[in-house]
């Protein structure tokens, strides 16, 4: 055999081996997948990597990019009492007589929603409820927002004339509650076909509005009653004595936002963070070091934040660390806190300045929105925010 003839037959023979090696690790990677069950949409977590901030001074609305600790996104959003809703990549600019859907991808307004006026909005899990003041209540996708009117669509449901309080659940259960009459619209693929299951009584609550708040911890409903010092815990709507984990005066107390489930609920008080065993017990307190306003405490994974305006104080508790609780850097005296969360993102931001800060980390602050910003000449059509933008 010549040397050539050698030289090719030990080439075919190193082809056909690495032929025979591939096709077994096709086999293996194929065989693995075939066996896997891969992971459902329901437990897939959309998150864009930011959560969305105002800055009612400048007549602003940005996205903060959480890692990078810097605006990257920013939307004209004039209005005094506009308000931000977020969900993934749903956000929604909001007040008591419209809602504005944010395109996050182009970083511009879709058409504006008029609403009845006086009416609040809450969002979760592609999920919008609005109730009006007159006691109608809507339940909508976010993708059906646009065809929205209250003269034209029928209410899901309707008080006796009363405003009622409502709240949207991670899962996108939606609750009601009307008097002392509670009641749950679970998730469908149709919304504005929603229908109540059985409702529960929960007897002895306060007759005043301003007296009752509504939340979510999971699938669990939790009211809070201020006038007589109680939480009403979950479906069973179990009474929670406030008084005797020594909550104090509650006339400025906030119940935590509706967020993802968790053995607890928190709630601030004047001057003190309490987490409330959904099950029962004694409840965990931290106290904030300060009188202040409390804003409504965010709950993500295993760690509650918590603010308070006028103090200007903040803390972090998360389970099987030390409570972390401090002033908040560079905070004005006037500062008009709120926290934002968007999936596992939580954002301290003053809304009246624009100024956030990195609560789940080192409280990095971010105030970037003079850098790149731009005005246009356009002008609004409507009493809603402004069409023009910056990117």
């Amino acid at each position: 055999m010549s040397v050539t003839s050698a030289q090719m037959l030990r080439r075919r023979r190193s082809t056909a081996v690495s032929s025979a090696v591939l096709a077994v690790i096709a086999l293996v990677i194929t065989g693995f997948a075939v066996r896997y069950p891969g992971q459902s949409s329901s437990e897939v977590v959309v998150s864009n990597g930011g959560v969305w901030v105002m800055n009612h001074e400048a007549g602003l609305a940005g996205r903060m990019n959480v890692d990078a600790a810097e605006l990257d996104a920013r939307l004209t959003a004039v209005g005094a009492e506009l308000e931000l809703l977020q969900d993934g990549y749903t956000v929604l600019l909001t007040s008591s007589r419209e809602i504005t859907p944010v395109n996050t991808a182009s970083i511009d307004r879709d058409q504006l929603v008029e609403l009845a006026l006086g009416s609040t909005v809450r969002m979760a899990h592609d999920r919008v409820a609005i109730a009006s003041q007159d006691g109608r209540v809507w339940i909508l996708s976010a993708g059906q927002l646009p065809a929205f009117s209250p003269v034209d669509v029928e209410p899901a449901y309707a008080t006796g004339g009363s405003a009622a309080e409502i709240a949207v659940g991670r899962d996108g259960t939606v609750w009601v509650l009307d008097g002392t009459t509670l009641m749950s619209f679970p998730d469908t693929d149709d919304p504005r076909g929603s229908s109540a299951e059985e409702p529960i009584v929960v007897d002895g609550l306060s007759a005043a509005a301003d007296q009752v708040q509504l939340s979510a911890v999971g699938e669990e409903p939790v009211i809070l009653d201020k006038e007589h010092s109680v939480l009403r815990l979950g479906v069973s709507a179990t009474v929670h004595d406030l008084s005797a984990d020594g909550a104090g005066p509650l006339d400025t107390a906030q119940l935590q936002q509706a967020g993802p489930a968790a053995d607890d609920v928190a709630l601030a008080t004047g001057s003190t963070l309490l987490r409330v065993p959904l099950d029962g017990g004694r409840a965990r307190t931290t106290e904030a070091g300060a009188p202040g306003t409390p804003v409504p405490p965010a709950q993500v994974g295993e760690c509650v934040y918590g603010a308070w305006t006028q103090s200007n104080l903040y803390t972090r508790v998360c389970d099987g660390l030390d409570p972390v609780v401090g002033p908040i850097p560079g905070a004005d005296s006037a500062a008009d806190l709120t926290l934002r969360v968007n999936g596992d993102l939580v954002v301290l931001n003053d809304q009246q300045v624009g100024q956030s800060w990195r609560i789940t980390e080192n409280m990095e602050p971010v105030d970037d929105w003079v850098l790149t910003h731009r005005t246009t000449s356009r002008q609004p059509t409507n009493a809603g925010p402004r069409r023009d933008h910056d990117s």
